[in-house]
């Protein structure tokens, strides 16, 4: 199923997607990737930076579990926690096809689309993720696990720490 996005329309996504405050990594069936960033009161300054800001990418990896990063011009670091598996479990093939990753941004207040931005993630850096999740898929307690290990991340450390800590990966 395809949805159409619009700049200061509701976002058409099932409200799984929408139901908290945060940032997400998700899959599309057609094997493209995409990112929410759905916040409350979303700043004239963040819409500027999300749309034009110089972005990074760090991640976090011991073993077959993987946390991605990214940090867009002078706003904080974002952590996108990512479980290839609830997409498997549902019977939807996972297979990225696209190097396009589309960065929406949401008010959570309203749900409505203030910023989209597209990127094109290099060959490289979508081998060095796609190689661990495909992991991640052929491991039937992965999800039990990685929830555990985000949890751990999550309470040891914040998420600057978590930067700080992160390898980078250069995505152009």
């Amino acid at each position: 199923m395809f949805y159409k996005f619009e700049v200061g329309e509701v976002v058409p996504l099932p409200g799984k997607f929408l139901k908290r405050e945060g940032t997400t990594l998700n899959y599309t069936q057609d094997g493209s990737l995409f990112m929410l960033i759905n916040w409350k009161n979303i700043s004239s300054k963040e819409k500027r930076e999300i749309k034009n800001g110089a972005i990074q990418f760090r991640y976090i990896q011991e073993n077959d579990y993987i946390l991605m990063l990214m940090r867009i011009g002078t706003l904080p670091p974002m952590e996108f926690p990512f479980d290839p598996t609830i997409y498997t479990k549902n019977g939807i093939k996972f297979i990225i096809r696209s190097n396009a990753l589309i960065i929406y941004a949401i008010e959570y207040t309203n749900q409505k689309l203030v910023v989209a931005r597209l990127i094109g993630l290099s060959q490289d850096f979508l081998n060095h993720f796609c190689s661990i999740w495909e992991a991640n898929i052929k491991n039937e307690q992965f999800t039990t696990n990685y929830n555990r290990w985000i949890d751990k991340l999550f309470y040891n450390f914040t998420t600057n720490e978590l930067w700080n800590k992160g390898t980078f990966i250069d995505w152009k």
